[in-house]
């Protein structure tokens, strides 16, 4: 979208669309602070991953938020509009919809009119390949026709920390969405005996599609003897990583979500391109080991046709790691 956007006289209520995975929700935070800057006395309902976007409620981002798979979202794609979506919708000055695509967000442009909010801006929700541009500066950039022309802020989470966290912990976060992003399990398990043996305590995080790459790691242990992090909420999560003195992490919501809280963290990438996808944070290290690859030239599928991260090897990720520790143990002194 090229031109501005004619706005009503007073914004009172905002609705913004915001579909996507864990990690595609907390690059959108910077986003959704520049929302809420713009126009700090509307009341902003975020629509999305519920999980995540409880984080950044709880951060004063935005006021309220709702699963884009709760029962009126969907009654947006019926034929007569509910009480339900009339509550929800109606009042409502301007809603803001970030979809995969121009033409899903026109779509549901079209519908959320329909039931009754004023003014509504589809947006695509990530860059062009040819642009090489990170996801947080596009979204961040693409909410220039309401006026909004400031880089993306940087933002660091800080929910109540876990005070049972008492001893210096590394936090491993060996899962990932797809198996192509997991770096094997038997590395991660000896970077885990090597931090065992210089005193450190060890946690690995286990979200519901982890279990498997948990348990391989746990099987090719031979001396530290982890605490998984299961069963837990995100809020909960984020509680016990932010304790932590170092993460190290696959390509994956849960290493975004360490980046935010201000941990070390060590991010190990292959198919994908973090120069769409690195986490933000401010003590963020990536290690690529797809940077040469070929075949990436779609940062929204990445590379399907190497095994990039079984070219990673154990010794590059330990003095990576301590590097960044020692780095971060220099600035808290």
């Amino acid at each position: 979208m090229k031109h501005d956007v004619v706005l009503p006289p007073s914004i009172q209520r905002i609705v913004v669309f915001r579909p996507g995975a864990i990690g595609d929700t907390l690059l959108s935070f910077p986003a959704l602070l520049a929302l809420r800057q713009r126009f700090p006395r509307a009341w902003l309902l975020v629509v999305g991953n519920r999980p995540a976007l409880a984080l950044g409620q709880a951060a004063g981002f935005f006021d309220a938020s709702d699963a884009f798979g709760a029962d009126w979202v969907a009654d947006l794609f019926g034929e007569v509009p509910t009480v339900k979506l009339g509550e929800r919708l109606q009042g409502s000055d301007l809603s803001i919809i970030w979809m995969h695509n121009q033409a899903a967000a026109d779509d549901l442009a079209a519908r959320v009119h329909a039931a009754g909010v004023r003014v509504v801006v589809p947006l695509v929700s990530f860059p062009e390949a040819a642009h090489r541009q990170h996801l947080t500066d596009f979204l961040v950039e693409s909410l220039a026709p309401l006026g909004i022309g400031l880089p993306a802020s940087s933002v660091v989470l800080k929910p109540p920390l876990d005070e049972t966290v008492v001893k210096p912990t590394i936090v491993l976060h060996p899962g990932a969405g797809a198996q192509r992003k997991r770096w094997p399990a038997e590395r991660f398990a000896a970077l885990a005996d090597r931090f065992a043996e210089r005193g450190f305590a060890i946690a690995l995080t286990a979200g519901p599609a982890d279990e498997a790459a948990v348990k391989a790691v746990y099987a090719q242990l031979r001396r530290a003897t982890p605490d998984v992090l299961a069963g837990l909420s995100l809020v909960q999560l984020a509680g016990k990583i932010a304790r932590a003195r170092l993460f190290i992490g696959n390509d994956s919501g849960i290493t975004h979500l360490a980046a935010l809280l201000g941990v070390p963290t060590l991010a190990l990438f292959g198919p994908f391109d973090p120069v769409y996808w690195a986490p933000r944070g401010p003590r963020v290290t990536v290690i690529d080991a797809g940077q040469h690859c070929p075949h990436r030239d779609d940062p929204r599928d990445g590379c399907r046709v190497c095994d990039l991260l079984s070219t990673l090897d154990v010794e590059t990720v330990w003095k990576a790691a301590l590097m960044l520790a020692e780095s971060a143990t220099t600035v808290q002194r």
